[in-house]
């Protein structure tokens, strides 16, 4: 994302430092530019600009991030390595170069966002932005995202600041960049290449060790620093003597590595694990390689050079667009040509960006040291004032006309015990303090489910009381319920717990099966056909009546977000609404699943006969929307479906 750094200055800025004249062992000083990097650069930055269009075969472009961090790791240690051969490293005069080459178009950017945010955020988006203007501004924003949500997930593609995460990975870095260097090299030349490969080794298994869930790995500055280092370590390889052919034929195999991963990779929350060795180790030997090798002449081309040079200024202006783009018109990336509109929209406004904030700016000529700093602190403060003031208006619903505030006043149309009652890691909540409702004393009735019966138990509470009749919720996020063989993660621990808790209970005599099923996770899935399986006959075996509540229609879109945005912009989206026969096709192997169990103590809810019955999937009823995203029930569409749900409870 970063242009190489200038050359050194002959003479250098005044600050603390251990001064390490010397033949740093396996380093010979290396020219301030290479264009070939930049054209590597080019690469990264066009793979994540088509992933997050969507682009066909662009699944994996994500892996962009991954060759950003290992350029960065070999330009800054390079610059490093320059600077200690004439004086004193300066760890202060570094964090400002490198500040002075971020914050103007990262602050530009956040202004933007703001006030754009202003005109075009409904309330309760605009209500979680200045705290991720905050963190962004203070580099912090991969610990807030990964606190928030996984970067995959689809709720994920409405944070109009999700990009700045690398920043601020990168920003930490370099903030433990002059003490790690500057403590290994107390130790003596030999120290720093067998310090740094130890650290990067320690980083790698940190990365790859198993965890229960992977998302929040994603934004783990700790999990990524072993690209840096990768870089780092690029840097002490003796200049490559391999032959022209021979290094031809390693960079070639190490681009054909980069496509095959933006090609195959999937985006999922398990990212990054083994994969990653694929893009960091490719990147390396591309650095290493290119000089010597033939195909260098494509890498240092003018159009890969100049979108290269402006790489930093795409990444940090191409994810605000695009989000901005969809939230008014959630299909626009379905269009092409909206698309390529909005491509070109990105490059100029990148372009400008580039070439009238930061070019200018990263030269000292152009503004000076002491004025830099002084309005870097100025325009920090500015922001903190603004996002502040912003953080007041509780998300500014005064905006907009009523009607719209309360159509997207259902994006919080949830149970309001979710947080205290609803599960996303195992330790969040024991078995034996599992929320009830309805009459008070020991329940007789479970729902057992993923985060889609969290509404539905809500939204039965009341039929519940009055019948005198109490239930239990075992839910956990992104886990239906399934039998399991092992618990290696805090979704099996969770299910294996709740399964046995089920059999071994015998006041709980009716158990109400839910789960967020309209999804290619299972269809045609055999391993959640049989475990699920095994769970239900289980289940009936031990004397328990079950109800199967059948997928909840997916949609494409967030219903409360897409009904206000229509309203207020006089703009469709019935046209983005599913039709039944679309959803029965692609559930087609959960409905044969449910149906193999027979019907001997078995109620089935078809939510499709109760909000598709036109052929199309209703998403909203009186204008109230069923659903508080694209894919969970309100607690409104929840009690549309209660109705059927007691069915089954009542016999």
């Amino acid at each position: 994302m970063q242009p190489d750094l200038p050359p050194a200055d002959k003479t250098m800025m005044s600050g603390q430092g251990i001064h390490q004249k010397a033949q740093l062992r396996g380093f010979s000083p290396r020219p301030d530019y290479r264009p070939d990097i930049d054209g590597l650069r080019a690469i990264a930055v066009i793979a994540v600009l088509l992933s997050h269009l969507k682009a066909a075969h662009f699944g994996g472009g994500y892996i962009g991030v991954d060759i950003f961090f290992v350029i960065s790791g070999y330009v800054i240690y390079g610059d490093y390595l320059r600077r200690v051969t004439t004086g004193p490293f300066a760890p202060m005069a570094f964090l400002w170069r490198r500040l002075r080459r971020l914050a103007p178009q990262l602050f530009l950017m956040l202004g933007a966002v703001l006030l754009v945010s202003a005109l075009v955020l409904l309330p309760s988006d605009f209500q979680r932005l200045p705290a991720r203007v905050l963190a962004t501004a203070l580099g912090l924003s991969n610990w807030l995202f990964a606190y928030q949500s996984d970067y995959f997930a689809p709720s994920s593609e409405w944070n109009v600041l999700l990009h700045s995460w690398t920043l601020s990975v990168e920003f930490q870095f370099y903030l433990a960049f002059p003490l790690l260097v500057l403590m290994l090299a107390k130790r003596g030349q030999s120290a720093l290449p067998t310090g740094l490969a130890a650290i990067a080794l320690g980083s790698l298994i940190y990365c790859l060790w198993p965890r229960a869930e992977g998302g929040a790995v994603y934004f783990d500055t700790l999990a990524r620093a072993w690209e840096f280092l990768v870089g780092c370590l690029v840097q002490h390889l003796r200049v490559s003597t391999a032959g022209r052919r021979a290094a031809t034929l390693i960079s070639v195999f190490a681009l054909a590595a980069l496509g095959a991963s933006i090609s195959l990779f999937q985006r999922d929350g398990n990212y990054p694990d083994w994969r990653v060795l694929v893009p960091t180790l490719a990147t390396a030997a591309l650095i290493h390689f290119l000089p010597r090798s033939g195909i260098r002449h494509l890498f240092e081309a003018r159009p890969a050079v100049i979108t290269g040079r402006m790489s930093y200024s795409i990444y940090i202006w191409h994810w605000p667009l695009i989000v901005f783009a969809i939230y008014i018109w959630p299909g626009a990336l379905e269009n092409l040509g909206a698309t390529l509109a909005l491509t070109v929209i990105i490059i100029a406004v990148s372009w400008v960006a580039w070439r009238y904030v930061e070019e200018p700016l990263r030269r000292p000529a152009t503004l000076a040291e002491p004025l830099f700093r002084r309005q870097f602190l100025v325009s920090l403060l500015a922001l903190f004032a603004v996002a502040g003031a912003a953080w007041t208006l509780d998300g500014w619903p005064q905006r907009f006309d009523r009607k719209v505030a309360n159509i997207e006043a259902y994006a919080a149309d949830v149970n309001v015990r979710r947080d205290q009652c609803h599960r996303s890691s195992f330790e969040q909540l024991p078995l034996d303090q599992s929320c009830t409702y309805g009459a008070a004393g020991a329940p007789t009735i479970a729902i057992w489910s993923d985060s889609h019966g969290v509404e539905l138990i809500a939204a039965l509470a009341p039929w519940l009381a009055a019948h005198n009749k109490s239930a239990v919720q075992f839910s956990f996020s992104s886990c239906p319920p399934v039998a399991v063989t092992s618990a290696n993660n805090d979704c099996e621990r969770f299910n294996a717990a709740a399964f046995a808790r089920l059999l071994s209970d015998r006041r709980i005599t009716k158990v109400v099966l839910a789960g967020a099923l309209d999804n290619p996770n299972y269809r045609h899935n055999t391993v959640w056909q049989r475990q699920f399986l095994l769970a239900a006959k289980a289940l009936l075996a031990h004397g328990k009546q079950l109800v199967l509540v059948y997928p909840v229609p997916n949609q494409s879109f967030s219903v409360p977000r897409a009904m206000a945005n229509a309203v207020r912009l006089s703009i469709p989206y019935e046209d983005a609404r599913i039709q039944r026969i679309d959803y029965l096709n692609r559930t087609r192997a959960v409905f044969a699943v449910y149906a193999s169990l027979g019907n001997k103590n078995v109620t089935r809810v078809y939510p499709d006969r109760i909000f598709c019955r036109t052929g199309v999937c209703e998403v909203a009823q009186r204008n109230k929307p069923l659903y508080f995203d694209d894919n969970h029930l309100s607690l409104f569409g929840a009690k549309q479906l209660a109705a059927a749900v007691t069915l089954g409870m009542d016999r």
